[in-house]
């Protein structure tokens, strides 16, 4: 009986044995288990966070291709609306350079033209007073017996000196310098000087109105001999 209890002791001994390697086989085994789980959730949240973050980036990819798109189609509309601008611009540059060039064409045709009647202007006038100069004979009387003298030799103007009207100087002489280059006679400069317009206006009225050079000499004459004879 002794010996079938120690047999069974020992039998219990090794089942225990057997029981413990048994456990510490499958705690060894689960707690494998349990590292290659948690390791694989660990590298299942890092895959996770990666693909998150290449989600994200695939996300701003698209969204940076959807805006260079836009500003692709926005750039060509631009550049084609302005491209349509540079064509008009241009084609109204042109136009404007052709009408400017006609006009400055035109410009100077009538600047010629203007010249040229101007220049006839002043030659007939010229020749008119010279004419009149010889024809009248008050007008020879008037400038041989007062010292009158006229000249004509500057272009568009004639210059009229008056002298013998100063019995204690007779040397001394005024003198007028009238423009005949435009419409009207006028009066450019004078010594004595004629500061007084009114006096300048009825001196040339009827020079300009009927072409009366005498009448105009025997005034200017006055005119200008009393101004210098003035007291100072």
């Amino acid at each position: 009986m002794q010996g079938k209890i120690s047999q069974f002791a020992g039998l219990r001994s090794r089942l225990d044995e057997f029981e413990k390697r048994i456990n510490d086989a499958l705690t060894q085994r689960i707690d494998s288990v349990l590292e290659y789980v948690q390791k694989y959730r660990d590298e299942v949240s890092e895959l996770q966070i990666k693909h998150h973050a290449i989600s994200e980036r695939f996300t701003k990819l698209q969204n940076d291709e959807e805006s260079l798109e836009i500003e692709r189609y926005t750039f060509k509309k631009d550049a084609e609306d302005t491209r349509n601008k540079l064509e008009t611009y241009n084609m109204r540059k042109r136009q404007l350079e052709s009408q400017r060039a006609a006009l400055l064409q035109e410009s100077s045709e009538l600047d010629a033209m203007l010249e040229h009647k101007e220049q006839e202007i002043r030659e007939q006038k010229e020749k008119m007073i010279k004419q009149r100069q010889r024809d009248n004979p008050e007008l020879q009387l008037y400038e041989k017996l007062l010292g009158m003298q006229i000249d004509a030799s500057q272009p568009g103007t004639l210059h009229f000196k008056f002298q013998q009207f100063d019995d204690k100087d007779v040397a001394r002489s005024c003198d007028l310098t009238l423009d005949v280059s435009s419409e009207d006679f006028t009066i450019i400069r004078s010594n004595p000087e004629l500061d007084d317009d009114e006096a300048k206006r009825k001196l040339l009225e009827s020079l300009n109105k009927h072409g009366d050079i005498a009448t105009f000499l025997v005034n200017s004459r006055h005119l200008l001999v009393s101004r210098a004879l003035r007291p100072q």
